[in-house]
Order: structure tokens, then sequence, then C-alpha cells
């Protein structure tokens, strides 16, 4: 099921070399897939979870996420740094510490506070979506 406009989420298949892997150490990070833009970078941790995604982003100071929505769940720690959301119209400042949760389907985007790097953990639900064919990411479009 596509909605015009959308497109997929990055996410490998899940290869029967990945069965094992349970834990990631830091030192791997570098190994990982990375996803680098104007607005930062992702680390894409590819856990052989049929259900579950994690990755970690980077915003620097001032940075911000793109505009968009998405049909999977997301819970997100913000690890260091300040800096607000705006969900569905809505302003949610947080900081190092604080958790978001990001339901279904509602327009959001991520803005680092000018003085400070903002780092956050999300956990999705975007392989079970997936694996149901139901996964879809929008972006506004910026003019």
């Amino acid at each position: 099921m596509s909605i015009p406009g959308s497109r997929h989420i990055h996410r490998a298949r899940i290869e029967p070399n990945l069965a094992d892997r349970l834990i990631i150490k830091k030192a791997d990070w570098d190994s990982l897939p990375v996803k680098k833009s104007a607005e930062g970078f992702r680390v894409y941790f590819e856990f052989p979870s049929y259900t579950l995604d994690a990755h970690l982003t980077r915003l620097p100071p001032g940075g911000k996420s793109k505009k968009h929505r998405h049909l999977d769940e997301a819970i997100i720690l913000i690890l260091k740094g300040k800096g607000y959301s705006i969900i569905e119209g809505k302003r949610i400042d947080w900081e190092g510490g604080d958790v978001l949760f990001i339901p279904k389907w509602v327009w959001h985007q991520h803005f680092a506070d000018p003085t400070t790097e903002v780092e956050y953990f999300a956990v999705t639900n975007q392989p079970l979506l997936e694996n149901l064919g139901k996964l879809n990411l929008t972006e506004e479009v910026e003019e």
C-alpha cells in the first residue's frame, strides 16, 4: 500500500549472517550504514528484528530534520543537547534525558538549539509495518 508522494524509509533486509547480532559496540559504528545530509547524520543499527528498528541521529547546532510523517510510531531518547520538536503544530521543548513519543502519521520536525549539538536515539516499529506491507513516509517538499 503506497500513498502518492511517499517513499520507504531505509531498512536493510535481514540476512542470515545478522541473526547473531545481539550487540553493536560503539567501536563498530563506523561500519554501519550512515545517511549524511545538510541536516546532520543518522546511523542505522540494523538489528535482526522483524518488528523494531533503531537509529541514532545527530543535528548540528541550529540544525533541523525535515518535516515529515510516517505510519510507524517512534520513541526518541534525547541523549545530549537541547531543542524542540513541532508535533502536529505544537511546540515541545526538550533536553538531554527527555523522551518523546511520536504517534503514527502526525507531522513532526526536530530542531537543535543554536548553541548545542543534539544527539538522539530513536526506536520505531518500522520493520513490523514494512513486513505487513504498510510502511509509508511522507516528507514535506521545501520550496
